[in-house]
């Protein structure tokens, strides 16, 4: 379908830093649309502060949230039939706030295109309090269009919207291996085995499990090398640090990398040979990380949690182990230890994977499709 110029959309969303999957997505809508002519306005939601701070009740985001809303308002009254466009949070707080966009836009009889980022809607709405229920179905009702990321992910708004208004639109990456120079799959079969995990450092992300995985290994992890690379919370640093120190005394290599960005953040991709993300953060969706290693052609060990198993599938395209299960973890990384031609298998079958769904070509296609279906009939 071809893309309708001179269309406008205000969208809600934060930018970067921090690099979050939802600044990060936001980020490529804008540059989707706006190449293809329509006239976009961006009510820039960020918060400089480290992640932890996202979610939580204090005074800046207090403030933040009133200054925003005064903004959107504005935008609204200056850019008159402009549809709105605001991705969803998954937790009391965040959702209030969301509520008072999607209200404002309500009342101005606006279309209205919410996107939902992770796989916790469903409980969060179900679990939540009367008064919460009540906000979540007053400022959802008449949405346009609701997107989730998999289609396992499409009941999570059960209850809360018709269904009918809900449609698929998965994650897309920029290919790491844009930059580089011969194949992707090109990684030696000698040891030492070097395992990749990047994102934030906090226990619901899989960290500390992979490192208890691999203390539970024992003398077993020689021939492995680990690299950890992602922003370490505060309240993480003692408890990263004490685990680090016991496996580096067993003789694994560890590296506690930090932030990578840019150029090098694509490099710590192509040096691993196995990526691992053992996630079991509740707000999970369709993680940007497992798109990224599947660019890189990296063989990928990862969890039966959310939209995963949707995209990555078990002994296809990468291993797959129940959320906390540190042994099945740990026997997965030997197995790929000792095997490397699962693991030239299973990097190959990843990038095709890759290629064939999760280009940020396909996403900007199936924006604009989603975004004309209501276009044209308005």
């Amino acid at each position: 379908m071809a893309p309708l110029k001179g269309h406008k959309l205000i969208i809600v969303g934060p930018s970067p830093p921090p690099a979050h999957g939802v600044a990060v997505m936001t980020l490529a809508v804008i540059e989707a649309l706006r190449s293809t002519g329509w006239h976009i306005q961006h009510l820039d939601t960020r918060d400089p502060r480290p992640v932890e701070h996202i979610g939580k009740l204090d005074l800046r985001n207090v403030w933040l949230a009133l200054l925003h809303l005064t903004r959107f308002v504005k935008l609204l009254a200056s850019t008159p039939g402009a549809a709105v466009y605001v991705p969803i949070s998954q937790g009391r707080l965040g959702f209030a706030r969301d509520a008072l966009f999607l209200l404002a836009a309500r009342f101005a009889r606006r279309r209205r295109y919410v996107h939902l980022h992770g796989g916790y809607f469903a409980t969060f709405s179900q679990s939540a309090d009367p008064a919460t229920r009540w906000l979540i179905r007053v400022s959802l009702r008449g949405t346009t269009q609701a997107w989730v990321l998999t289609e396992s992910l499409r009941g999570q708004f059960a209850g809360s919207l018709e269904l009918g208004r809900v449609r698929v639109l998965e994650n897309a990456v920029a290919d790491v291996m844009a930059h580089h120079v011969g194949p992707a799959t090109a990684r030696s079969d000698k040891t030492p085995l070097r395992l990749l995990y990047l994102s934030n450092l906090v226990p619901e992300k899989g960290c500390v499990d992979l490192l208890e995985a691999l203390q539970g290994l024992g003398p077993m992890v020689t021939g492995m090398e680990l690299r950890l690379v992602g922003e370490v919370p505060r309240g993480s640093r003692g408890d990263i640090a004490q685990r680090v120190r016991a496996l580096e005394a067993v003789g694994l290599q560890v590296e506690v990398a930090g932030v990578l960005r840019g150029a090098e953040r694509d490099d710590a991709y192509v040096a691993a040979d196995v990526f691992v993300y053992p996630t079991r953060y509740r707000y999970e969706g369709q993680p940007l990380v497992l798109l990224e290693a599947m660019s890189a052609g990296l063989a990928v060990v990862t969890t039966w949690h959310a939209g995963i198993p949707d995209t990555l599938r078990e002994g296809l395209d990468g291993l797959l182990v129940a959320p906390g299960d540190t042994f099945a973890l740990g026997e997965a990384l030997l197995q790929l230890r000792e095997d490397p031609e699962l693991r030239r298998r299973l990097g190959e079958a990843a990038r095709r994977r890759y290629e064939q769904r999760y280009r940020l070509e396909r996403f900007d296609r199936e924006i604009i499709s989603l975004l004309c279906e209501d276009e044209m009939l308005s």
